[in-house]
This record gives structure tokens, C-alpha cells and sequence, in this order.
């Protein structure tokens, strides 16, 4: 009950090609981005978006009782639930003491669940985003507003660690 990795393929436009394995003779698949489950499959491979600068924490198992360690993933993703009486959303953003527009969506109505995945946040940032709902009219409705801490995975070191051979000090560079 072991999956390897066999090959990490970057495609262009922002994609990761990730080939797997199993000791399993004909497993299933349990597939996990960030922390939260994506979905199950016999394929063994995944095509991944991932973009630039992004950290992101990719789980693959052979069992479904399996779960990935916990994860701060770069990313915020916001969800809410859709409405029949909403044409469109818009999702907006609040930087530099204003509300940035970042996607708009056409409504998928009552019983839809709709996505936005954020940029890559600065960890420790307090970050403030709204879903404004908009009727046929293009009337605005009431706004659907997230407030959160970013908590996230540090990112790399711009420093290596290597050791003076002959002192056996400590060099950073």
C-alpha cells in the first residue's frame, strides 16, 4: 500500500503532469491538493494547474482511510451557495484601501456551489474579499463578504547553510 511518484512532467501554460504508481495490484486513487480531496480515479497520472510562484501540497493514496498532514496552503479558496434570483456575481478583493474587482460569473442558480481560488497571499496578511450578487437588471444585492488571517506555509529560505571545514562554523550565504 505504497503510491510512488515516477515522473513530474511542467507543461506549458501552467500545468503539472504528475505520473504515479501502486504496490496495489489494481488500486484506486485518492487524490488530495492543499489538504482538501479532489477526487478518486484508476488513472495513474494527474494533471494539475499550478501557478507561478505557487506552493502547493499534492497527496496521492492508495486508500481511501488515508489523509494527507495538515497544510497551509498560498491560496484562499471561496465558496457559496447559488441562487435563482442572482445573473451574476462578482467577486472583489479590498487592496490598498479599495475594492478590486478580480472575476465576475455568470450564476449557476439554486443548488450550485460557485469557486474562486485566490492569488498566492502573503503569509500573515489579513485579506478581505466580497460576492456581490447581481439580478437580471444588473441591480446589485447584498454582499457576501470573507474576512480572514492568512496562515500559510513560510516560503523557501533565500539563504543556503553550509559549514567551514576547517572552523566548522556555521556560513550563511
Amino acid at each position: 500500500m505504497a503510491v510512488t511518484i515516477t515522473s513530474e512532467v511542467y507543461l506549458s501554460g501552467g500545468m503539472a503532469r504528475i505520473d504515479y504508481t501502486s504496490s496495489l495490484s489494481s488500486p484506486s486513487y485518492y487524490r488530495w491538493r492543499d489538504g482538501i480531496f479532489q477526487d478518486s480515479t484508476t488513472a495513474t497520472f494527474w494533471i494539475v494547474p499550478i501557478g507561478a510562484g505557487e506552493i502547493t501540497q499534492l497527496d496521492i493514496f492508495d486508500s481511501s482511510s488515508d489523509v494527507p498532514a495538515d497544510v497551509f496552503p498560498a491560496q484562499i479558496n471561496l465558496q457559496w451557495d447559488g441562487s435563482d434570483l442572482v445573473a451574476m456575481y462578482t467577486v472583489q478583493e479590498y487592496i490598498s484601501s479599495e475594492w478590486v474587482t478580480k472575476m465576475s460569473t455568470a450564476s449557476k442558480g439554486t443548488g450550485h456551489v460557485h469557486n474562486y481560488r485566490t492569488r498566492v497571499m502573503v503569509d500573515g496578511a489579513d485579506c478581505q474579499f466580497r460576492v456581490i450578487p447581481y439580478d437580471s437588471a444588473s441591480r446589485e444585492g447584498t454582499p457576501l463578504e470573507f474576512s480572514m488571517l492568512m496562515v500559510r506555509r513560510p516560503d523557501k529560505d533565500d539563504f543556503v547553510v553550509t559549514v567551514n571545514e576547517t572552523s566548522g562554523a556555521f556560513v550563511l550565504t
